[in-house]
């Protein structure tokens, strides 16, 4: 989507759609002023934006313009799940309250109201485009973040342990480096999306972007390396194959392909990987080798869920099957928090074995609307459901609001019937005497 598309885009909006947009666009601004909640809950801009977030996605359901997108059996999963949640909250809030559990419990409850928002908001491939293109200019930010720590100082620098190769990571001005990362993948999944649609794109108008491509290839990489986190390594490793894996479905792109197999990889994947991704990966070898305990694993994350694991074990069947806020035991609060850096284990704890069995159906349910997708649709679904799924393994993705803005748009496009996904647009508004036609930025199907 070009830049006068997407503001004639912008303007078509109306008020239930625009604040998302906003929100979207200011995110990275927003993230960086993490640190004014540790004088203030009710001045940090985190903490308004985390309460608005949820309560302008319910207002926005009143709209008249706001219309049901046509259902799905999905949806029915993932309404179970926010009930199942919002009874956990209610719950651990009578015998636990505090104001800063009051914002946990929001934040958890966040995810199923952003996607049932989200399953109205995106009726067309141009909803996805224009929330992608928003995204898109947002990372402007921490690129420019980027920029200033590799070339001045860095902002916020992290010490990485020995464990991992030592030295230090960089956060920019964020809170962790997750934070960061979520805007080097999202860039290079987004803008690999937009190259895949011009390369197959029926209508030959401009090349496809390439040199946007691998510059934004470049910083990623530069970020990616510089933020020392191996879950992102991971998930950009498996985005860099799922582009060329579609990008080698036609000629040119399996020629770049080969060039990228034969001349590459040989050259550079073993450095790159002997110096940044190895020493990260030196204690889970240690531990497959026999040389550690296995409780050192995931940088001594295993030895964590262990102990919570047995804490678990001595709860009620209904704390077990519900959640852990029915067993008024004092180390709930923290079983459901941040502090389990795996989203499988803190949904197991937040919503007990029938919630995170509903969560995962839902999650691994996505991939059977995949074949009504075109390749570059395709390529944005698998890339975006494995950043997930493997995120989802030591770090909280769906805790982190800039990752859910951005990921929940594409599976909502992929919930939609292909007939509705890609109805053609309006191509024409009648023109005025003697002037020509012009394209509107929006389908015929999405009224405004």
């Amino acid at each position: 989507m070009s830049f006068k598309e997407w503001k004639a885009y912008w303007k078509s909006l109306d008020w239930s759609r625009k604040w998302f947009a906003y929100f979207l666009l200011l995110r990275p601004l927003v993230d960086t002023l993490y640190f004014v909640k540790e004088y203030s809950s009710f001045l940090s801009p985190v903490y308004i934006v985390g309460v608005l977030t949820p309560l302008l996605a319910l207002a926005s359901f009143q709209s008249y313009k706001f219309r049901k997108a046509p259902h799905n059996g999905l949806d029915n999963l993932m309404s179970i799940w926010g009930f199942i949640l919002l009874i956990n909250a209610l719950y651990l809030l009578t015998w636990a309250y505090s104001l800063n559990n009051l914002g946990d419990q929001i934040k958890y409850l966040t995810p199923p109201v952003i996607f049932i928002y989200l399953r109205r908001f995106i009726r067309h491939r141009h909803d996805l485009r224009f929330l992608m293109t928003t995204f898109l200019i947002s990372c402007l930010v921490p690129f420019g973040m980027l920029a200033f720590e590799l070339l001045v100082h860095p902002l916020t620098p992290e010490y990485v342990s020995e464990g991992r190769g030592g030295g230090s990571r960089l956060r920019g001005n964020f809170a962790d480096s997750v934070s960061y990362g979520i805007y080097f993948i999202g860039a290079f999944i987004t803008m690999s999306y937009f190259f895949l649609e011009k390369v197959y794109s029926k209508v030959k108008s401009g090349g496809a972007p390439t040199l946007k491509l691998f510059l934004i290839f470049v910083v990623c990489v530069a970020g990616v390396i510089s933020l020392r986190h191996v879950s992102t390594w991971a998930v950009f490793l498996i985005c860099i194959a799922w582009l060329l894996y579609y990008n080698s479905q036609n000629i040119r792109g399996l020629a770049v392909v080969i060039v990228i197999g034969l001349v590459v990889l040989p050259i550079f994947a073993q450095p790159i990987y002997n110096e940044f991704i190895a020493p990260l990966l030196q204690k889970e070898i240690n531990v497959i080798e026999g040389n550690s305990d296995i409780q050192f694993g995931l940088n001594g994350r295993i030895s964590r869920w262990q102990r919570y694991f047995e804490v678990w074990s001595e709860m009620s069947p209904v704390a077990q099957f519900l959640g852990v806020s029915f067993s008024n035991f004092k180390e709930a609060p923290i079983m459901v928090g941040g502090g389990m850096h795996s989203d499988y284990v803190r949904i197991l704890f937040l919503s007990g074995i029938i919630g995170v069995s509903v969560y995962v159906l839902f999650i691994f349910a996505l991939i059977f609307g995949w074949q009504k997708l075109r390749k570059p649709e395709r390529f944005l679904f698998f890339s975006t459901f494995s950043a997930l799924v493997l995120y989802s393994v030591s770090t909280l993705p769906m805790i982190y609001l800039p990752f859910i803005n951005y990921v929940f748009p594409i599976f909502c496009f992929s919930l939609l019937p292909a007939k509705v996904a890609y109805a053609e647009p309006v191509t024409t508004k009648k023109p005025a005497s003697g002037a020509s036609a012009a394209p509107l930025p929006y389908p015929a199907v999405r009224p405004t």
